[in-house]
């Protein structure tokens, strides 16, 4: 009698991820339907945490790939740069005639630009020859990304979209800025679908031009541990040895990107330090310093000698996010961070220093200069348990109190990426 054969699994198809964070809470579910392919290889730890085997899209550039690619990104810089005597002309009439007043690296235009050029399509033609290979291989149903203005990203998304393949945006962060500040970068994206926090991101996009049939709001996944959680106050002052009695203020840093030029970035920060120093002071608070995840990494230290400077009893952390949260009677953020967001699905109050071009829609959280600010800081404080807390948390992440946002954007995945 013939031995049985143990039929193979049935062979999934491919869905590409960028690799943010935000998307971890769905990996165990979207693994089930579908083999992941990460652009960012780093990523795949993340992945690996859950017991989940993904690929990363390098692993699809051969060497047969590289040469292919590297012909093609030589015949895309040489026709790049037969514009450049156009590319001088127009810089020329935007200056106007006289040279003096172009920057020396101009007056040489043609003795880099062919190098420069070369060096990003050179990374652009490796992405795209991988992603070709992969699609010779196997089947795949789709793109999610957390952004789409990255190089990788953008060229990612343009691919599958020539490819007929669904691209979703799963935008990592609501984004404060106002509709009168100007062109901005974050109002861009290329992708098929957006999968939006809540009804402020939908009207945001929509703002910027996005179609609203093409915008589903599920709520945000990265908020839905938050949601989840059930530790209290007390709990958390324990974890970080402060007394459950203390007065307890958070201070979130911001970091230094293209959207905080807009403000007075180095002196506005400064000031707003100041200004929280000065508060904390004055109630005889305990102050917790949120380090910004992307600032510097001597920041921690430098903020822990001003405290010793000013004589302030305090903390500072890069980590903690939670407990920090959770154990602050108020947040104070330094400009309109989606940190107020947090804290207030873990129902701590906050305030925040305004900056220029951004601010919430919301009427919470409450908002100040650095000499106004300790008394936002007190108003949100005597705040807590205000039903509109509710209300901004609902806004900003449809998900809202249930925390099932990654269900949701997992629907719309297996829905439209088939």
């Amino acid at each position: 009698m013939a031995e049985a054969k143990i039929p193979l699994p049935p062979v999934k198809p491919v869905l590409i991820l960028s690799g943010h964070s935000i998307m971890e809470s769905m990996l165990p579910r979207l693994s089930e339907k579908y083999d992941l392919c990460y652009l960012a290889p780093q990523a795949i730890h993340i992945a690996e945490a859950h017991g989940i085997k993904a690929m990363a899209m390098n692993s699809f550039i051969d060497s047969k790939v590289q040469e292919h690619a590297l012909n093609a990104a030589a015949l895309m810089t040489a026709n790049v740069v037969k514009h450049v005597p156009i590319a001088a002309e127009r810089i020329q009439d935007i200056v106007g005639n006289d040279n003096s007043t172009l920057p020396t690296e101009l007056n040489v235009v043609s003795d880099w630009w062919a190098g420069f050029i070369m060096h990003h399509l050179r990374e652009r033609a490796f992405l795209i020859a991988g992603l070709n290979n992969l699609s010779t291989q196997r089947e795949i149903a789709g793109c999610i990304v957390h952004e789409d203005l990255t190089p990788d990203m953008r060229t990612t998304v343009l691919w599958c979209n020539a490819m007929n393949i669904p691209t979703i945006h799963l935008p990592h962060a609501n984004c404060h800025l106002l509709s009168d500040a100007g062109l901005d970068i974050h109002r861009e994206t290329r992708t098929q679908y957006i999968a939006a926090a809540g009804k402020y991101m939908a009207d945001w996009y929509m703002a910027a031009g996005f179609v609203s049939e093409r915008i589903r709001i599920t709520g945000a996944p990265g908020f839905d541990a938050l949601c989840q959680d059930r530790l209290n106050q007390d709990e958390s002052r324990q974890v970080l040895g402060i007394d459950k009695d203390a007065t307890v203020v958070a201070y979130n840093t911001t970091w230094q990107q293209t959207t905080g030029l807009r403000g007075g970035w180095q002196e506005e920060l400064n000031q707003g330090l100041n200004a929280v120093i000065a508060l904390s002071k004055a109630w005889q608070a305990y102050l917790i310093i949120k380090v910004h995840w992307n600032e510097g990494a001597s920041a921690e230290e430098a903020y822990a000698q001003r405290l010793r400077a000013v004589g302030v009893e305090g903390a500072v952390t890069r980590h903690h996010h939670a407990y920090v949260l959770r154990a602050a009677d108020v947040l104070i953020a330094q400009g309109p961070s989606n940190v107020c967001v947090d804290a207030a699905i873990l129902g701590t109050p906050s305030a925040y220093q305004q900056t220029e071009g951004f601010d919430f829609a919301h009427k919470m959280p409450f908002r100040g200069t650095p000499d106004t600010i300790a008394q936002a800081a007190l108003m949100a404080k005597d705040s807590r348990g205000d039903p509109a807390w509710s209300d901004f948390c609902k806004l900003y992440n449809d998900a809202y109190p249930d925390g099932n946002a990654s269900d949701r954007v997992c629907e719309m995945i297996e829905e439209l990426c088939q």
